[in-house]
């Protein structure tokens, strides 16, 4: 499914919406279509320029051939929405960077566990600030001790990400957007 970045009013990256929400906030005038050369236009100059220019997607109407724009502004929002991370054992492993906490080594996925900081046995919450990502290996050998214990200090101190915006799977790196690829 193809998405479309969606700017606040001061051209900001928020979120990647459908190409179906788009098309409405452009319809409404809620936000504007951009082009390659930076260029915002209103709903009817973007179906007019839509019929000059060919374009990688295109919605067909009775009387028109729409482009899909790539980017949109929006009219009048200028906020910029922070969610709450969800905590999950995938979000834990994206905020550790899929690396062990304690031998700091990138093993495969399928090797990649969640482990609790003071153990569950000793009263441990599965919280962001006490579940790191561990390979299977350091999580066997640490078991059911402290770090202190097992005499296996963690690389960093496991806290709760500040992601912004959202996607439908995890969070965006506003420095990974490409506006115009």
């Amino acid at each position: 499914m193809k998405t479309v970045i969606l700017l606040n009013k001061s051209w900001m990256p928020i979120h990647l919406t459908s190409v179906e929400n788009a098309m409405t906030l452009i319809f409404t005038g809620k936000a504007k279509p951009i082009d390659s050369d930076f260029c915002m236009y209103t709903f009817e100059e973007w179906v007019a320029k839509s019929a000059d220019i060919p374009a990688d997607s295109v919605i067909k109407t009775v009387s028109a051939q729409i482009n899909v724009p790539k980017v949109i502004v929006a009219s009048n929002f200028n906020g910029f929405p922070i969610k709450k991370a969800r905590f999950s054992s995938q979000n834990v492993h994206k905020r550790d960077k899929y690396t062990c906490a304690y031998c700091k080594q990138r093993p495969k996925k399928k090797d990649l566990t969640l482990d609790h900081v003071i153990p569950k046995s000793q009263g441990g919450k599965l919280t962001w600030g006490n579940a790191v990502t561990a390979c299977k290996k350091c999580n066997g050998k640490k078991a059911d001790r402290t770090p202190e214990e097992a005499g296996m200090p963690l690389s960093f101190e496991p806290k709760t990400p500040k992601w912004i915006g959202g996607l439908k799977q995890g969070y965006v790196n506003v420095n990974d957007l490409k506006l115009f690829a």
